[in-house]
């Protein structure tokens, strides 16, 4: 987790100090927007060509986009099975990608994501917003 203001809080103890707005993280900021998404490698795909190209190619295009402020890609302990989280700096910075303010990105990032289908299978997602971080 990245540290956005002093360690312990505003205060220096843990909390955001008195009149701090409802639904604000421990540092005063407003709360982080995370997804998981759960991805399968495909038979044939191996592991190697997964990693480098998340190193390679899906890191660098995230960098890109704005309120991204981190990717993590988690082996489970399922066979073949990986966690995609995403960090925002908001849940209008992953609405704004998603919707027709982030086209342009898809569009130059489109043979990333193209190779991306072909090593991986969609299984599940969730979406949260971060409450209390350390």
């Amino acid at each position: 987790m990245r540290r956005r203001c002093a360690p312990g809080g505003a205060r220096g103890d843990g909390h955001a100090g008195p009149g701090a707005p409802v639904g604000q993280g421990v540092c005063g900021t407003m709360p982080e927007f995370v997804t998981i998404r759960r991805w399968a490698l495909k038979e044939g795909a191996e592991e190697q060509e997964l990693v480098a190209h998340v190193r390679d190619g899906i890191i660098p295009a995230y960098k890109e986009q704005p309120g991204c402020l981190e990717l993590e890609l988690l082996r489970t302990s399922e066979p073949r099975s990986y966690l995609a989280i995403t960090h925002w700096d908001a849940r209008s910075s992953f609405e704004a990608w998603i919707g027709a303010e982030g086209q342009s990105w898809r569009d130059r990032h489109h043979g990333t994501f193209e190779r991306w289908l072909e090593l991986m299978a969609f299984q599940a997602e969730w979406d949260a917003e971060e409450i209390v971080s350390s």
